[in-house]
């Protein structure tokens, strides 16, 4: 019996040229395989094999926003289509076979499992509410400390730890509008000028990490030498 099933999935990914042959490989038995990528110029581009999108160059004015796979097979006249678009969703439809559709299907789930980079939690729910929580409690603690004023001769250990909760609390406010969607993507298309783009940002994400971790340390190493 044949059937269809789409879903679509919220997820973070990396998509790499090896990516991309091997969900190929997997429908290695297809009639043929075209793909298409909407770019950053706003214009479709059409490929009517694997060979032809992984030798198109996605420079920045070009780049790929989203990609298109579609798998045809001789059972069906689409039996799969795939889409993973830059905003972080990834969009699948089957049709064939029930235990074809099925074998599909998880074989994906599994894929998008294996794309998924470290800083995914960036983009969970559970990273949003934390941070918000965090900020807060920050402005609540500066607020409080404020209402003390300081004794003397401790006037620099006074606002050492209201200048860090001060810097903190504008981060974790800014962190998510300003700097996640620009150096921790939620979809990446490594593919021609996207890998090393990728690969630059992998640097400035580790001096970014390092620099805040420094900062931190930094300030509770002073609070606790003048305290």
């Amino acid at each position: 019996m044949q059937i269809e099933k789409e879903k679509d999935i919220k997820c973070t990914f990396i998509l790499t040229a090896d990516d991309v042959r091997s969900i190929c490989q997997h429908f290695s038995g297809a009639e043929r395989i075209e793909f298409r990528a909407l770019c950053k110029d706003e214009v479709t581009r059409m490929f009517a094999n694997l060979d032809e999108l992984l030798a198109y160059d996605n420079i920045p004015a070009k780049s790929i926003h989203s990609v298109g796979i579609h798998v045809y097979r001789k059972s069906h006249p689409r039996s799969v289509s795939l889409g993973f678009l830059r905003s972080g969703t990834a969009s699948m439809k089957f049709a064939d076979e029930e235990s074809v559709v099925e074998r599909d299907y998880e074989f994906i789930l599994g894929k998008l499992s294996g794309l998924r980079p470290w800083y995914a939690f960036l983009h969970g729910r559970t990273y949003w509410g934390v941070s918000r929580l965090v900020a807060v409690c920050f402005v609540l603690l500066i607020l409080f400390r404020m209402k003390v004023p300081p004794a003397a001769g401790e006037v620099f250990t006074y606002w050492v730890p209201i200048g860090i909760g001060l810097g903190l609390s504008v981060i974790f406010f800014a962190f998510d509008t300003l700097f996640v969607n620009q150096f921790f993507p939620p979809g990446v298309f490594a593919i021609g000028n996207g890998a090393k783009a990728h690969a630059d940002r992998e640097v400035i994400r580790t001096v970014l990490i390092a620099s805040a971790a420094i900062s931190v340390v930094t300030g509770l190493f002073v609070t606790y030498l003048f305290s």
